[in-house]
C-alpha cells in the first residue's frame, strides 16, 4: 500500500487526451457536499442537544461509574465522547478506507492500493481499470459492513451499555455521506458499460491495449 497526496491523472495518462472522462468535476461535486455536511453538522447539534441528558446517562452506565456526583459524571461523559472519536478516526477510518480497496482486491497492501491524503481528508484509490458495478460495490461496502457490525454489537448489550455502539454506528453513517452520494451519482450519471479507474471512465470498446 502507497501514502500519496494526490493522483495525478495526467502523468498516468488517464485524461480527455486518451479518451478518459472525469466522473464528476472536483468543485461542483465539493460544494454539493459542503451543504450536505453542513446539515449533517446541524443535526448532529440537535440530537445532542435534545439527547444530552440521555446520553450522559448512558455512558455513565456504560463506563459504571463509582460516583453520581455532576462533575464526576460529566467528566465521564466528556472522556467517552473523546475516546470514542479517537476510536473512530484511528480504527473505524482506517478500516472504512481498507474496506473500499477490499472491494476491488483481496490484496489490499499491495502497490496497487493507496490511501490519499488531500484536502484534510482521506480516500482510498486502486490502481486499476473496473467495471461499474465494482465500484458500486466498493463504494457501499464500508457502510453496509461497519454499520452491520454495531447494529449486531447494539442487540448484544442491553440498556444503556449500547449506546457507545450506536455512537459508533451514527458516526459510520456520517462518514459515509459522501459513498452515498457517490453511489447514486455514478448509477445514474455512469453507463452501464463504462470502464472506471479512479474518478475517470471510459466506454469498454474504447479501452486500447
Amino acid at each position: 500500500m502507497r501514502f500519496v497526496r494526490y493522483i495525478d491523472y495526467d502523468a498516468l495518462e488517464r485524461n480527455e487526451e486518451t479518451g478518459w472522462r472525469p466522473i464528476y468535476e472536483w468543485k461542483a461535486i465539493n460544494k454539493l457536499m459542503r451543504k450536505i455536511n453542513h446539515v449533517l453538522m446541524a443535526t448532529i447539534v440537535t440530537l445532542a442537544l435534545v439527547f444530552n441528558d440521555f446520553l450522559k446517562n448512558g455512558f455513565d452506565t456504560a463506563i459504571r461509574s463509582f460516583s453520581r456526583n455532576d462533575i464526576i459524571s460529566t467528566w465521564h461523559y466528556t472522556v467517552s465522547i473523546l475516546l470514542l472519536l479517537l476510536i473512530y478516526f484511528v480504527i473505524i477510518v482506517p478500516v472504512h478506507e481498507l474496506l473500499h480497496l477490499l472491494a476491488y482486491t483481496p490484496r489490499v497492501f499491495s502497490d496497487k492500493c493507496f490511501l490519499v491524503f488531500d484536502s484534510g481528508s482521506v480516500g482510498a484509490f486502486f490502481d486499476g481499470e473496473i467495471k461499474k458495478m465494482r465500484f458500486l460495490i466498493s463504494s457501499v461496502l464500508p457502510l453496509s459492513a461497519i454499520s452491520l457490525l454495531f447494529i449486531v454489537l447494539s442487540f448484544a448489550f442491553t440498556d444503556s451499555a449500547c449506546i457507545p455502539f450506536l455512537f459508533l454506528l451514527y458516526m459510520n453513517l456520517y462518514g459515509s455521506y459522501s459513498d452515498v452520494m457517490m453511489f447514486f451519482y455514478v448509477l445514474k450519471k455512469i453507463p452501464k458499460d463504462a470502464i472506471i479507474y479512479g474518478n475517470r471512465y471510459k466506454m469498454k470498446g474504447n479501452i486500447h491495449g
